[in-house]
């Protein structure tokens, strides 16, 4: 359905009509569609954040993966919450917004939980790539990751802070009223405001080719050694999975160091059991002996990553936009506005396509992972449980 940009004529005829009016007019005509897009996923991802909050503390064995998990889930609920029903209102009042104090807040909520989201995947990229590709490297320990949360929150929270000064009210000019003036929360145009937005761009870009270049090269680790290695274990080797490239990766850099003579082992707390391997240059018919129920262990390490990789690209579906948008308003403001105008309403959309990154990460993990979806189900189950037996009770008592 194609969307009218101009204000409707009977509006226009009307001199005596307030700003206030014409603001509602143009919310009816852009704006709501805006308003329902953004609703949307501060409910679906609420819901869907709220279950993983639920599930995995209590559900899961502390790992790096489930602090990943979590701390991804407090991030996205805050957003969630927090800065996109803010969007909402400034949306709604998009010539009459005059909270100054509102308007710094929250939109420094705002970059701080986008900055720091976008962090946590990188770190996330690179955890899988050393537990993947070198698995016998130094790992990230659990006191590791928490001092590189903490570091990461002090720079997320460095790189936002600029925006108290930046962010601000302004006058805005109501284009089909020549003359008439509105108020908006919105950025300085100063020189100094468009140094500090093209370097948070440039970051954000330099995340996202990061995070695509490290899960590029896992995807390549994971093909190349599920071609050229043939695994024999003491039984079920024929039921095996497409996990079990994680075995590949260990025996193969041992094989590349050129360890002889000696038994290297790998523990994994999340993604799988100890794998013993003999350090010889020798090609043995039997390469790998594995405790504890292969099948379901070594499942985990490439699903995992798997889930993590597929949960990034779909956020940066909604990311990508923004940030081509952000190059080509620094580099051509004039394409920028002619694209601006042809998009019309669905531009507005795109701009704020990061909050997309906040919502679909439990969806994600909710097909991707069988015990996530056990543990959902189980939770409703006990929630009629105790419904009906609150109720049984009252019945009693009555």
């Amino acid at each position: 359905m194609e969307m009218n940009n101009t204000i409707s004529s009977d509006v226009v005829g009307d001199v005596t009509l307030s700003i206030h009016n014409i603001e509602y007019q143009v919310y009816l005509q852009k704006g709501q569609w805006v308003v329902l897009y953004l609703a949307l996923l501060c409910v679906i991802g609420t819901i869907g954040n709220a279950h993983v909050l639920l599930v995995f503390p209590r559900k899961y064995s502390t790992s790096n993966f489930k602090i990943f998990i979590i701390a991804m889930a407090v991030n996205d609920i805050l957003a969630c919450i927090l800065t996109i029903p803010f969007e909402i209102i400034d949306e709604r009042y998009l010539y009459t917004y005059n909270d100054v104090i509102a308007c710094k807040t929250f939109r420094f909520l705002s970059y701080f939980l986008t900055i720091l989201s976008g962090f946590l995947l990188l770190l996330v990229a690179v955890e899988r790539f050393r537990k993947i590709c070198r698995p016998f490297g130094v790992q990230m320990t659990r006191k590791k990751v928490y001092a590189t949360f903490v570091a990461l929150i002090i720079l997320a929270l460095a790189l936002a802070t600029p925006n108290i000064i930046f962010q601000n009210i302004n006058n805005k000019d109501l284009p089909d009223y020549p003359g008439v003036t509105g108020t908006n929360c919105g950025a300085m145009k100063t020189k100094f405001s468009s140094l500090y937005y093209g370097c948070l761009l440039l970051i954000s870009t330099l995340v996202l080719v990061s995070v695509v270049v490290i899960y590029g090269v896992i995807l390549r680790t994971v093909w190349r050694h599920r071609k050229s290695l043939f695994l024999t274990t003491n039984r079920d080797s024929a039921n095996l999975s497409l996990s079990d490239v994680r075995l590949s990766a260990v025996f193969s850099d041992a094989q590349q160091n050129g360890a002889t003579g000696c038994r290297e082992s790998f523990t994994s707390e999340d993604d799988g059991p100890m794998v013993v391997v003999p350090c010889s240059n020798s090609r043995p018919s039997s390469v790998i002996e594995v405790k504890q129920n292969p099948p379901n262990k070594l499942h985990r390490a490439v699903r995992n990553t798997m889930m993590f990789m597929v949960a990034s690209f779909i956020s940066y579906c909604g990311i990508i936009p923004v940030i081509v948008l952000g190059i080509i308003r620094n580099a051509d403001p004039t394409t920028y506005d002619v694209i601006k105008r042809h998009l019309g309403v669905f531009m507005t959309i795109l701009v704020r396509g990061f909050f997309f990154n906040n919502v679909v990460n439990p969806y994600v993990y909710c097909f991707m992972d069988g015990k996530f979806r056990k543990e959902c189900k189980q939770l409703y189950i006990n929630a009629l449980k105790f419904i009906s037996n609150m109720c049984k009770e009252k019945k009693e008592l009555s």
